[in-house]
């Protein structure tokens, strides 16, 4: 059975998602020593800004993007810009990958070890994060556990592992249909939020075919999802060392040092994770 990451990488006017998806692939050939296929809307822009490090990709498949959303993107606790962002594609996903087992993973990912590669083989057709870990520690994180307190647990589209099997299209099939009737389901579901999330598309996929109750459908990825959130501040990346300032409890604009080590991180900081890389 063919096996590799699907990384989708969509740039909007201030952060370069492709610079990242290099980035990320790299990684995924470092630690995880499997082919990647880029899943982008700007091949054009690629080639002529990053010549040197097309090969870096096994496959590139070529996408139009149909729908664009904005969003508030922080630089730390101090800076925020509204950009667009483009997240619908990621239903799309196992009509667009090669691969008989896929990780689906966020470009914004950093890989610092080979623990995902505990997934390949698995007997379970789906496997996603649900248990995960904010490195500041401080903050309220129930909003990572539950769509909402009065609603279903949340789980991550960060990382996603599937096989193409006729469970893992009729999930798909599920998150596409979501998308195209968002406005229902997050009402249906008491998301406050307008804009439609992929964590919350997932989620709400995941309760469906649980039945409407909790259950195993999908099963857990190895390890645990760590990550810091767009108001810390990545400033280091060797190796497999990375150095965050993370923002501190009750002093807006003041940060604490800290750093990880051999540790797969979410770095939601897109700024912060482009300026290292």
């Amino acid at each position: 059975m063919s096996k590799g990451v699907l990384l989708f990488a969509q740039n909007n006017a201030e952060i370069d998602y492709l610079q990242l998806a290099i980035s990320a692939a790299q990684r995924v050939h470092k630690f995880l020593d499997v082919p990647v296929t880029l899943v982008t809307d700007n091949r054009d822009y690629l080639v002529k800004t990053y010549p040197d490090k097309i090969e870096i990709f096994d496959n590139i498949i070529d996408i139009k993007t149909k729908l664009s959303q904005k969003r508030h993107f922080y630089d730390g606790s101090m800076t925020t810009n509204v950009l667009a962002w483009n997240n619908f594609t990621r239903a799309d996903a196992f009509d667009i990958t090669p691969y008989d087992e896929t990780l689906l993973i966020d470009v914004d990912y950093l890989i610092n070890s080979t623990v995902l590669n505990a997934v390949w083989g698995s007997e379970d057709d789906m496997a996603i994060y649900k248990s995960s870990y904010d490195l500041a520690q401080w903050r309220d994180v129930s909003s990572f556990q539950y769509i909402n307190q009065y609603s279903i647990p949340f789980y991550w589209a960060t990382v996603f592992y599937f096989k193409k099997t006729a469970s893992s299209q009729s999930f798909f099939k599920i998150i596409q249909h979501i998308r195209q009737n968002w406005s229902y389901y997050r009402m249906l579901y008491s998301v406050e939020s307008k804009t439609f999330r992929n964590d919350f598309a997932f989620s709400i996929a995941i309760h469906l075919l649980n039945n409407n109750s909790a259950g195993s459908t999908v099963s857990n990825l190895p390890g645990k999802l760590y990550y810091t959130v767009d108001k810390d501040v990545l400033v280091g990346v060797k190796d497999t060392t990375l150095t965050f300032l993370v923002e501190k409890e009750k002093y807006h604009g003041e940060y604490t040092l800290l750093q990880t080590n051999k540790l797969d991180v979410h770095v939601m900081n897109k700024y912060s994770l482009a300026r290292n890389i």
